[in-house]
């Protein structure tokens, strides 16, 4: 899951990226959790 939500991020658009970040704001926690994983992967 990680590397496939990754390999999005390196893959879309600016604009796209903006709509996946923005989209799940209604699940803070998890969306805060993901993303902090995805950075520490990429690191």
């Amino acid at each position: 899951k990680q590397e496939f939500v990754n390999g999005n991020i390196v893959l879309s658009d600016r604009d796209a990226i903006k709509v996946k970040i923005y989209t799940p704001i209604y699940n803070k926690k998890d969306t805060v959790k993901i993303f902090s994983e995805i950075f520490q992967n990429a690191n």
